[in-house]
């Protein structure tokens, strides 16, 4: 089979005549793409070595991150929009006031249950939801 043959010299060479045809801000989706196919190869048996470990990381332009909290009187503008005078209209209310004030996930305010409010107590129970990723 001809796949057997390949190396990471092969690879290398490839992305070296790729990269002459491929604008700057293709190249990440080029590596991409040519780490998956290698990566898919190696996992079903059709080459022997990794060869999607020979490829350069590729540096991504830094992007403006999206604001992490609104400021107060865009969470006054946000709040005031909501129609309260409906039941919806007011468990929007009370979704967002879970995100605003007391700093919720948005998972963590899925999985509230009205027993969850210790209204004596002036406390609410939050269920965690922050998982950690496994690296493959």
């Amino acid at each position: 089979m001809v796949l057997r043959g390949l190396s990471a010299t092969i690879v290398v060479d490839y992305l070296a005549r790729a990269s002459t045809h491929t604008s700057e801000a293709a190249l990440p989706s080029l590596l991409s793409g040519v780490r998956c196919f290698l990566r898919f190869l190696h996992v079903q048996g059709l080459i022997s070595l990794p060869l999607e470990q020979v490829l350069p990381p590729v540096a991504r332009p830094a992007t403006t991150p999206p604001p992490k909290y609104l400021l107060p009187d865009q969470l006054d503008k946000l709040l005031r929009a909501v129609d309260r005078r409906s039941r919806l209209g007011r468990r929007d209310y009370a979704i967002l006031l879970c995100l605003a004030r007391l700093g919720l996930r948005a998972g963590e305010v899925v999985r509230l249950k009205l027993e969850d409010v210790d209204w004596h107590q002036s406390t609410v129970s939050v269920r965690q939801t922050k998982r950690r990723c496994a690296s493959a």
